[in-house]
């Protein structure tokens, strides 16, 4: 009994060592974060002071407008940190609103164009099978933050997955009450992989890879009332299926 008493003790000592090490680590994330935010509130507000001084070319202004777009999207991203931290615990508070999936498409083909022009890779985007005016909408009911983040990863890990001289595409579907984004590439998920592809830290191949990616992924969808899923074959390559529910 006295073995048993000591061996219960122990347990609760560790377990209250690892209570304390998770609320420190979140303690660390809070301050951090709130840490970066002020120097990017400085970053995301220079480029229109300097705007506003004039004489600039419009490549100046483009690259000024680039500056000031990653600004944001890092803050945007810092904030995100957070919601997935109440995502995984199940504390969000989704709060659907229509966003057009097209917007974003058009825009992280354009923020990835570095990669698109390093790789010789074309990208299509048909929605009910065919091309898109930049005017037409492809509605479903989520976040704008949340389909953002979610799509701008499995679209850059698709072109980072693509051969070269190949093509990403992205089609648009809806099925009955329901959008359907897929996402397809001509590289494959290596076999070792497909089992966890969408578990936390799972990653292969990747020098600077963390796994986060399709796991925040998945807990974004899932958060937004929706379903993810792959398929990927060395002949067929991989597609990325997203299932969210249509803007009414």
């Amino acid at each position: 009994h006295l073995e048993l008493k000591n061996s219960r003790e122990q347990l609760e000592k560790q377990n209250e060592e690892l209570i304390q090490a998770a609320e420190l680590r979140e303690d660390v994330e809070r301050i951090t974060r709130h840490d970066l935010k002020t120097p990017l509130d400085t970053i995301c507000g220079f480029p229109e002071i300097i705007a506003m001084e004039g004489n600039l070319t419009p490549d100046q202004l483009e690259n000024l407008q680039l500056i000031e777009d990653a600004g944001y999207r890092m803050l945007n991203m810092i904030n995100l940190s957070l919601d997935l931290f109440k995502m995984e615990r199940g504390l969000y508070q989704f709060s659907p609103q229509p966003v057009n999936i097209i917007k974003i498409i058009l825009k992280l083909f354009r923020e990835n164009e570095n990669l698109i022009t390093i790789k010789n890779l074309t990208t299509t985007l048909l929605m009910e099978g065919r091309q898109p005016t930049p005017e037409e909408q492809f509605l479903v009911a989520g976040e704008e933050l949340l389909c953002y983040s979610l799509l701008a990863n499995l679209i850059k890990n698709a072109l980072e997955a693509c051969p070269e001289h190949s093509t990403l595409s992205v089609w648009l579907n809806y099925k009955n009450e329901r959008a359907i984004i897929q996402i397809h590439n001509l590289g494959c998920v290596p076999t070792e992989m497909q089992d966890r592809f969408f578990d936390k830290y799972a990653t292969a191949g990747k020098s600077m890879g963390t796994g986060l990616g399709t796991y925040s992924a998945r807990l974004i969808t899932q958060t937004q009332k929706g379903q993810i899923s792959f398929t990927s074959s060395e002949p067929e390559g991989t597609s990325l299926f997203v299932e969210l529910e249509k803007a009414p």
